[in-house]
């Protein structure tokens, strides 16, 4: 009996006797990999809802995994077993309707309790008494204390039978072990399926650090994991072919409550991708342009057209996938409250800037394409032992340094870097020499026009000014993580900025080239071909302008026009932050400046340091160190 905790009890007690008498083969489950991998989700080994819904096939599984005994599913699928309830259920009620169908009701019943009798004397004769399997399965308890047992705990049953089945509702099926959840729970009006509408894609991001994981939905009738795994790998092909280093591609079936359909999804790692932007694009120009005639297009599409029986039209979407957002959130962020309604916002937000930096991406692709293409395959840079190399998944890069102590010094550094890079974008003018300060942002002393002679040629060059302090506190307090004893996300604060606009894609690539030659570049993040989580395509450069300072450069491009506050003209720009001298690392500290928050800080340091000091004694106990170093530890 499911859930019955004497039944598991027995379950349990068997398995353990087998494996004690090295009589354990395999362990073979009433179950199939979908809704085990299902079943570890929702309530895997260890945690308290394993404890609340304690059942016999985890407890067996968990017991024969500790050992070297295989544990097997021999049970049908969901599309497979509804195809067999249906057959069964049409032949029984044509079977009921005559004579002869009754008698092949009984005769099929008497097969049933034959195989049965003979699988039991064969099960006896495999061991030496089948007594030995009776008083195992009642634990050595009579036979009708183990029935009372079974029947007093099948109230529990029932209520952990019930609460599973309210656990799993929310939940489709499960491939390759990620979660989807069922469709209406993204809110999202872009999941309504279009009428008439037989397969569409549609990649599910997830904002992570330099991460991107996009679903490539499509819609067939019936899916097999041999057709899955052929479509991750017609996708796997399509991307190396256009530079894209994609991490694992697994597949996931999830059920269509609307129409009965299968949801085939390829869950795809893309690492230097915080966005599905740029993913998006890229099968946009492979499906639907003249781009569609390469192999690994047409291979896709084959495959596509092979799962799903009839595909009238393929779309590309944005699906972004609400929980994972929020996950991710938390994680880079963690002492920030992250509320539903705000993140609702940012998905639409995202939204929004998809939509429009689409039609402006697609018009510099018509009359900018070589310069476009340039900036789509050039990869992102970054500093590795003192030289310039291609930025790759998990490198440990350079770290450049400030040294200064408090936030005051942090701002005071920022002007002057500030004031430097003015000037050696524009040497002499009044622009490099002002202020800007409480200047009004439209004001005609924060912008000044280079001339084709100057570092960065036919560009209008806007100064922001340098980040106020209550900003920058704002994101070191927001970006500090539990662990760390003190403020180590203030070295990479940014306070200056400065944004140059281009005219062209041109004028960029030039005034790019040129940075890059007068500059000493310390990393170089290339957001045309990897844009960030709004979609904005950009360039990010840290470059040093002395040999204590440096600088970002970030440029851009976006909109003509647009309702959400860009420029009126069509103009990448560059942008300087804040500029550090590169010294050895020294923390700073933030809270002097509070009586109140220098002591919420010492006290948290204190705490964290006790804990810190309790756990590497009881680390050293556990090890079996001696007195001396257990003393040595602990001072």
């Amino acid at each position: 009996m499911h859930f019955n905790p004497f039944s598991t009890f027995c379950a349990k007690s068997l398995a353990i006797e087998l494996l004690d008498q090295d009589a354990l083969a395999a362990v073979v489950l009433e179950m199939f990999d979908e809704r085990w991998q299902r079943m570890q989700t929702l309530h895997p080994s260890g945690s308290f809802q394993r404890t609340l819904l304690d059942n016999e096939m985890q407890a067996v599984a968990e017991t024969a995994g500790e050992g070297p005994v295989p544990v097997l599913f021999a049970d049908l699928s969901d599309e497979e077993l509804d195809v067999v309830l249906q057959q069964v259920s049409a032949t029984t009620l044509q079977d009921m309707r005559s004579l002869s169908g009754w008698s092949n009701i009984v005769s099929d019943v008497a097969d049933c309790f034959s195989t049965l009798a003979s699988g039991g004397r064969n099960a006896s004769s495999c061991r030496n008494s089948s007594s030995e399997l009776d008083g195992s399965d009642a634990s050595s308890v009579s036979f009708v204390v183990a029935l009372f047992l079974l029947l007093v705990s099948t109230p529990i049953a029932i209520f952990r039978n019930i609460l599973v089945l309210a656990m799993e509702a929310p939940f489709c099926a499960r491939y390759g072990g990620q979660q989807i959840l069922a469709k209406g729970e993204h809110g999202e009006p872009a999941l309504h399926r279009i009428q008439g509408m037989w397969g569409r894609l549609a990649p599910q991001t997830t904002l992570m650090d330099e991460v991107i994981l996009a679903n490539l939905q499509a819609l067939p009738k019936a899916t097999s994991s041999s057709l899955g795994l052929r479509v991750a790998t017609a996708f796997q092909r399509l991307l190396s072919a256009y530079g894209v280093h994609a991490g694992p591609i697994r597949v996931l079936k999830v059920n269509s409550f609307k129409d009965g359909q299968r949801d085939l999804l390829c869950d795809i790692d893309i690492p230097f991708s915080s966005s599905p932007c740029g993913v998006a694009r890229l099968l946009e120009r492979a499906l639907f342009s003249e781009e569609a005639q390469r192999p690994e297009a047409t291979s896709l599409l084959h495959v596509l057209r092979a799962v799903s029986a009839q595909i009238s039209t393929l779309k590309v979407e944005i699906r972004p996938s609400k929980e994972r957002l929020v996950n991710s959130l938390r994680m880079a962020i963690p002492k920030t409250i992250i509320l539903p309604r705000r993140v609702d916002s940012m998905i639409q937000a995202s939204l929004k800037f998809f939509r429009v930096y689409r039609p402006v991406l697609d018009t510099l692709h018509k009359e900018e394409s070589q310069e476009l293409e340039s900036l789509l395959t050039r990869p992102s840079l970054c500093l590795r032992g003192g030289h310039l190399v291609a930025q790759e998944p998990q490198m440990l890069k350079d770290t450049c340094w400030h040294g200064v102590r408090e936030l005051s010094g942090l701002l005071a550094i920022s002007q002057a870097a500030h004031l430097q890079l003015k000037e050696l974008l524009a040497p002499g003018s009044s622009w490099a020499k002002t202020v800007v300060g409480d200047v009004p942002s439209k004001h005609p002393s924060r912008a000044w026009q280079s001339g084709p002679e100057s570092l960065l040629p036919d560009a209008l060059h806007l100064d922001p000014g340098v980040k106020r302090r209550e900003k920058l506190v704002e994101e070191v307090l927001s970006s500090q993580r539990a662990y760390e004893l003190q403020d180590t996300a203030a070295h990479d604060l940014l306070a200056s900025r400065l944004h140059v606009h281009f005219e062209t894609l041109a004028d960029l690539c030039t005034g790019l080239a040129r940075a890059e030659r007068s500059l000493d570049i310390v990393w170089l993040r290339n957001r045309f071909r990897d844009p960030d989580c709004f979609g904005y395509p950009c360039v990010q450069s840290l470059a040093t302008l002395c040999w204590e300072y440096g600088s970002v450069f970030k440029i851009h491009d976006t909109c003509p026009g647009s309702a959400l506050g860009i420029t009126s003209a069509r103009s990448p720009f560059i942008t300087s932050a804040c500029l550090r001298p590169r010294q050895e690392r020294k923390l700073p500290n933030f809270v002097r400046s509070s009586t109140r928050r220098f002591l919420l800080a010492a006290s948290a340091a204190i705490l964290t340091r006790l804990r810190l000091l309790l756990q590497t004694f009881w680390i050293a106990r556990d090890n079996g160190c001696d007195g001396a170093l257990t003393q040595s530890l602990s001072g």
